[in-house]
């Protein structure tokens, strides 16, 4: 076949709103909306770091830890109710979620308020209750984000949102880098969540279609989301601890400086890693809801063919960073945060198994959410277990090496679960843990020459 038929057929696969195009379009905008997304966000960093002090990022780094701390810990899934629900385009179904969400967003500003005070003499930093009161608005302006944003990742119509998300993030950032150059102080990061905020919620209705939100208050409704966001809760409490289990540990025993140069590090580790899960959340959960019917031996084609087009297209760079993260730290960032380039190496080290094995959240499409929040449970533990040994050996270098080999150890829990359902892929998992090793056996070469 000519180059110009299989270019025509390539891009009439795109066309259509089958499931499987609107797939393939939401799976181009999830990768170069994020790919745009982190750009700004690496550049602003890159410039941000020239304004203000190592200290700074990590003061900012714990109004983060309580922020997403609360906000996981009154997680009831709403979004992947809306996702996943048969009556996720009902307008009183939609309508019952949104009035739960304002709910939950004005509980949780109210109670980082309360926190705010004994958090800032626990790390006996005041200013922390300052940042955190001010902080915490971004709760309550965040619970009147419309539910039209639910239900375009419902439908797989990914364009809209993409943009909307880039256009906010890049009016953070513009107040951002505007207030550190005026201020040279840590208020510009928090002002600069704030209006992320607020300007979230304006594009979102200005942008996307869909039902316009009223306050409802639905009684089988309530009881539907409740009976599946009652695991996801539990599960979000303790997803707390896996993504934010090292911070939470090395604010206790690092500076501010050196907290400050760990979050770059965990930044530019986790860029890969969040490209999978949004490619998780925005296309494969959405995917496998509408296919919840289907046989897993059905599904098994699709998660194979899945697998091989996100794992070759994020374990490139991934394993480029593996090799090369301190030459990129050196080259990115001054010589206050030249800690931060091993630490890069190792985080991704441990990010790349996950990219390399994970096949998304079907069971939580399968209605199973109780699945997943045992997996969370094994894998807090897991976390837990290794940070606590990984410092008694090495301290705060053994905490951070402990972050990546708890993913190693968590993966013959994957091949438990993926076996059971009859999803492991044996062979790929070999094919891309040998790349991934390979890559670390270089790095560890490239640090004795």
């Amino acid at each position: 076949m000519s180059s110009p038929l299989i270019m025509k057929d390539l891009l009439g696969q795109f066309r259509g709103n089958g499931l499987k195009a609107r797939a393939m379009r939401a799976g181009v905008w999830t990768v170069i909306g994020y790919g745009a997304s982190q750009a700004l966000r690496l550049a602003s960093n890159l410039i941000l770091a020239r304004i203000l002090f190592p200290s700074d990022f990590g003061i900012m780094a714990l109004v983060s830890l309580v922020l997403q701390g609360v906000s996981l810990f009154s997680d009831i899934g709403i979004g992947s109710s809306i996702i996943q629900n048969k009556r996720g385009d009902d307008p009183t179904f939609l309508n019952t979620a949104w009035t739960m969400q304002v709910v939950r967003g004005l509980v949780l500003t109210i109670i980082i308020l309360i926190l705010a005070w004994p958090i800032s003499v626990l790390y006996a930093q005041p200013i922390l209750f300052q940042l955190l009161a001010v902080a915490g608005l971004t709760s309550l302006i965040s619970g009147f984000n419309p539910t039209k944003l639910f239900s375009a990742r419902r439908h797989i119509t990914l364009g809209r949102i993409t943009v909307l998300e880039l256009l906010t993030q890049a009016v953070s950032l513009a107040v951002m880098i505007a207030l550190a150059l005026a201020t040279k102080s840590v208020w510009a990061l928090v002002i600069g969540g704030l209006t992320a905020a607020i300007f979230k919620v304006i594009f979102s209705n200005i942008l996307l279609s869909g039902v316009k939100n009223s306050f409802v208050w639905h009684t089988d409704s309530v009881r539907q989301l409740f009976s599946f966001g009652g695991w996801i809760f539990l599960s979000s409490c303790l997803g707390f601890f896996v993504s934010q289990g090292d911070r939470i540990v090395l604010s206790t025993i690092m500076t501010m400086d050196q907290l400050g140069v760990y979050s770059i590090a965990s930044m530019l580790a986790a860029l890969i890693l969040t490209v999978n899960s949004r490619v998780s959340d925005s296309v494969l959960f959405p995917i496998y809801s509408r296919k919840q019917n289907l046989t897993n031996d059905k599904l098994l084609p699709n998660i194979r063919q899945a697998r091989i087009y996100i794992g070759t297209a994020l374990l490139l760079p991934a394993c480029g960073l593996i090799v090369f993260g301190d030459l990129v730290v050196g080259f990115l960032y001054d010589a206050r945060y030249r800690e931060a380039g091993w630490m890069l190496q190792v985080l991704v080290f441990g990010h790349s198994v996950l990219i390399a094995t994970n096949i998304g959240p079907f069971y939580l499409a399968q209605g199973k959410s109780q699945l997943f929040f045992s997996l969370i449970l094994v894998k807090s533990l897991i976390l837990i277990i290794a940070m606590s040994i990984g410092g008694k050996m090495a301290g705060v270098n053994g905490i951070v090496i402990a972050v990546a080999v708890s993913n190693l150890i968590y993966y013959p829990v994957q091949i438990y679960v993926y076996r059971r359902f009859g999803l492991w892929i044996w062979r790929l998992d070999v094919g891309f843990g040998c790349v991934i090793c390979i890559s670390g056996i270089i790095a560890v070469w490239r640090s004795f020459l």
